[in-house]
């Protein structure tokens, strides 16, 4: 399970943050992040073995064909990081992680 995972995501893993301004009248900023997976919904039960190993996430329907697994919450998150901590990304989203990781650290100290 859990090597899997590892590996799973280095083929078809993201990490992603999104900063914009919540409201053009101020200097507020809205930040989303998460991490995913998308794949065919043929594969779904690969989607849904990630999230009974994790034990966070949804999964959502991506159009006709494809669906997504998705953790957005920080909390959540911090279970995916402590995964990827542990067993470690061996491509180079290693350095998405790295960034990721250092990114929710600044936010949850801000």
């Amino acid at each position: 399970g859990s090597l899997f995972l590892t590996g799973f995501t280095d083929g078809e893993g993201s990490f992603t943050l999104h900063i914009r301004s919540s409201d053009k009248y101020t200097s507020k900023w809205k930040v989303q992040y998460g991490f995913q997976i998308g794949i065919h919904t043929k594969d779904i039960a690969i989607l849904e073995k990630i999230q009974l190993t994790l034990g966070v996430g949804k999964i959502y329907t991506m159009g006709k064909e494809g669906v997504q697994f998705r953790v957005e919450s920080l909390k959540d998150l911090s279970v995916v990081i402590n995964h990827f901590n542990r067993y470690p990304l061996q491509t180079k989203k290693h350095l998405d992680f790295k960034f990721f990781k250092l990114a929710l650290s600044c936010i949850k100290n801000k």
